[in-house]
């Protein structure tokens, strides 16, 4: 069974909290994902969403103010099967993939993992 470091993305493309809503919703479109993990100082302090970022009027306020806290991680040797789990469980579509020390290592969104369960690969 193919292993989350197989399917995941595995560019770390982040935000700080202190940053406006409208710096992470330009860097969520120029890098073409829906999800950036809230990193400060290397430390995951949340993760923001296009949905977060959409559902935001001010473009002024940081991102620490609509970022989600409580974040859905996974190692990077889970298998796709436990990932495609554990986002049903939690009702996400993304999962931040951490090593043994809590380092970010990527992201796994629910579209990583589409062509494997579909048989596709």
């Amino acid at each position: 069974m193919p292993t989350v470091s197989d399917v995941m993305s595995p560019y770390v493309i982040s935000t700080a909290p202190s940053d406006s809503v409208d710096a992470a919703r330009e860097n969520l479109v120029t890098n073409g994902v829906n999800c950036l993990p809230v990193l400060e100082n290397k430390h995951l302090m949340g993760v923001v969403s296009a949905w977060d970022l959409n559902k935001t009027v001010g473009g002024d306020a940081p991102v620490r103010e609509v970022m989600t806290t409580k974040v859905e991680k996974i190692g990077p040797d889970d298998t796709t099967s436990e990932a495609a789990r554990r986002m049903v469980d939690a009702f996400v579509h993304h999962l931040v993939v951490i090593d043994e020390k809590g380092e970010v290592l990527g992201v796994l969104s629910s579209f990583d993992l589409l062509p494997e369960l579909a048989g596709l690969d």
